[in-house]
């Protein structure tokens, strides 16, 4: 984000913007951010019935912090803040199968501010 904050007011003084990049752009972060969200969920939901011992100490972690914070029947942020094992598991469902890779190259050399550089890679 804080390159964002660098390098926006550089393009809008040089205007060397291009509507139609910069809609594609937005578009592919949306798309990008909603599938990957979704099929992360489908990922660990995979793994989670492939380890049904994963799946167990989730469900036991789970109710005790509902037990810990009083069991309401609502798994409020403060409960679920406090899952560690169910993050760690998150986690490395996500970093054993990532999504779908973006593979993106940057096409010439840029300076995006003054000391921030990015090569082309051929």
């Amino acid at each position: 984000m804080s390159i964002l904050v660098i390098v926006f007011p550089r393009v809008q003084k040089k205007k060397d913007y291009d509507l139609e990049a910069m809609v594609s752009t937005s578009l592919g972060l949306f798309a990008a951010g909603y599938d990957s969200t979704s099929s992360a969920i489908a990922r660990i939901a995979h793994k989670l019935a492939l380890h049904p011992d994963v799946q167990e100490r989730i469900f036991e972690e789970i109710k005790e912090a509902m037990e810990k914070h009083g069991d309401d029947g609502v798994l409020a942020y403060d409960k679920v803040n406090g899952l560690e094992y169910l993050e760690m598991v998150i986690y490395e469902c996500m970093r054993v199968s990532p999504g779908l890779p973006l593979q993106r190259s940057c096409g010439e050399d840029v300076e995006l501010a003054p000391g921030i550089k990015v090569r082309q890679i051929i």
